[in-house]
C-alpha cells in the first residue's frame, strides 16, 4: 500500500532491505542544532492535491526501484535501466 506520509527511517528500513547484503544504515546523534532530525518526515499529501498526482505504485515499490536503479548506476548502466523502468511505468498508465 502506498503511504502519504511516514518517518524518514522507514524509508531508510525499506532501502537497506531492498538493496540487500545486508545493508544497514545508523542515525547518529549529534548536538543540538539537528534536533529537527528526529522530525523528519516524508509527506506526499501536498503533491496528491495540488497537482491531483496519482499513485501508480506503492512506497515499497518505489523504493525498490530506486535501489534498484543506483544498483546499476553503480555498474554504469543507469540508461539500460532508466529506460526499463519508464517502460514498464508506461504499461501502468494503460
Amino acid at each position: 500500500m502506498f503511504q502519504r506520509f511516514g518517518v524518514v527511517c522507514q524509508l531508510a528500513d525499506l532501502a537497506c532491505k531492498a538493496w540487500g547484503s545486508g545493508a544497514t544504515w545508523v542515525h547518529q546523534e549529534s548536538n543540538a542544532e539537528l534536533s529537527e532530525s528526529k522530525l523528519l518526515l516524508f509527506d506526499s499529501n501536498r503533491v496528491l492535491k495540488e497537482l491531483a498526482w496519482k499513485v501508480k505504485i506503492d512506497t515499497r515499490e518505489a523504493v525498490n526501484l530506486t535501489v534498484q536503479w543506483e544498483k546499476e548506476v553503480l555498474k554504469n548502466e543507469s540508461i539500460s535501466i532508466m529506460d526499463k523502468q519508464i517502460d514498464e511505468t508506461l504499461e501502468l498508465q494503460t
